[in-house]
């Protein structure tokens, strides 16, 4: 969820506006695969609830993150819609040689 309570993606950071009164399962039924990183919720991601800091659950997101940032070529477009609907302050790695 965002800061206002509405849905969004775990991986990317977008927001389905509006969705605040769906519910989990309401929101999981009627859209399947996000629309910005195809990540399919309720499959390739994790239950937010497991996804805290130090766990499998939390590394998984972090893994499809990465991908998707990797997809997008680490737009700044990217990196500011994670910061702004998620919250996140993400850097690119240094390069691994």
């Amino acid at each position: 969820m965002d800061r206002k309570g509405d849905f969004g993606c775990p991986i990317c950071g977008l927001v389905w506006h509006g969705t605040k009164s769906w519910g989990a399962t309401g929101f999981l039924e009627c859209l399947e695969v996000c629309q910005c990183c195809h990540t399919q919720l309720g499959n390739d991601d994790v239950d937010e609830v497991l996804a805290k800091e130090g766990n499998l659950a939390f590394a998984r997101w972090k893994r499809l993150r990465l991908t998707w940032l990797e997809k997008t070529s680490w737009s700044q477009e990217s990196l500011q819609q994670l910061r702004d609907n998620l919250g996140l302050d993400i850097t690119r790695p240094e390069a691994v040689d």
